[in-house]
C-alpha cells in the first residue's frame, strides 16, 4: 500500500522539481542537469552531445525501467568527470548512479540544501548539487576547472 502511494505521488514530485529553477534555468529544459539516483545501476543519458568520449557497445545491453520497459543502450563513454556513462538514446533524463559513484571510489554527501560528490582518494570535489523537494540535481559542465583564489595583504610583501 505504501509503495502504491509513493508510486502515485512520484510523477507529481518529479514534475514539481523539474519545473523549479536552477541558476535561472528550468531544470526541465536544461540538458546539463543530471538527477542523482540511488535506484539506477549505471550513469546514463540519452544526449550523445554530452559525451567527451563515446564508444559503441560490443554486445546488447538493455536498461529495465521501473515500469518494466526495456531501453537499449547503444554506447558507453565519459561525460565531464564521470566515466562508464551509458548512452541510452530513448532516455529523456540524465541519471547519475549513487551505486556507481561508490564503486568508483566516491562518496556522495547529502544535506538539507544539496549534495557534493567527492573522490575519496584525492579528496577532490567532483560535483555539487542542489536539493529541490526530495530530489537532488547536478549541473555538469563539459570541461570542469578548479579555481584557486589567493589573497595577500600588502604587509606580507617584502620590498
Amino acid at each position: 500500500m505504501i509503495q502504491e502511494s509513493v508510486a502515485a505521488a512520484l510523477p507529481g514530485a518529479i514534475s514539481t522539481a523539474l519545473s523549479a529553477s536552477y541558476s535561472g534555468k528550468s531544470l526541465l529544459k536544461d540538458p546539463k542537469v543530471w538527477h542523482i539516483d540511488s535506484a539506477t545501476s549505471n550513469h546514463m543519458t540519452g544526449d550523445s552531445t554530452q559525451f567527451s568520449t563515446l564508444s559503441n557497445l560490443s554486445s546488447q545491453y538493455d536498461i529495465v525501467t521501473a515500469n518494466g520497459s526495456k531501453l537499449p543502450a547503444s554506447g558507453i563513454g565519459s561525460v565531464s568527470l564521470f566515466t562508464n556513462v551509458l548512452h541510452v538514446p530513448s532516455l529523456k533524463a540524465n541519471l547519475i548512479s549513487v551505486g556507481q559513484l561508490v564503486d568508483q571510489n566516491c562518496i556522495v554527501i547529502f544535506s538539507p540544501t544539496g549534495c557534493i560528490v567527492q573522490n575519496l582518494r584525492t579528496g577532490r570535489i567532483l560535483a555539487r548539487g542542489i536539493k529541490v523537494g526530495r530530489l537532488f540535481f547536478l549541473r555538469l559542465v563539459a570541461n570542469p576547472t578548479e579555481t584557486c583564489f589567493l589573497s595577500i595583504a600588502a604587509t606580507d610583501i617584502e620590498r
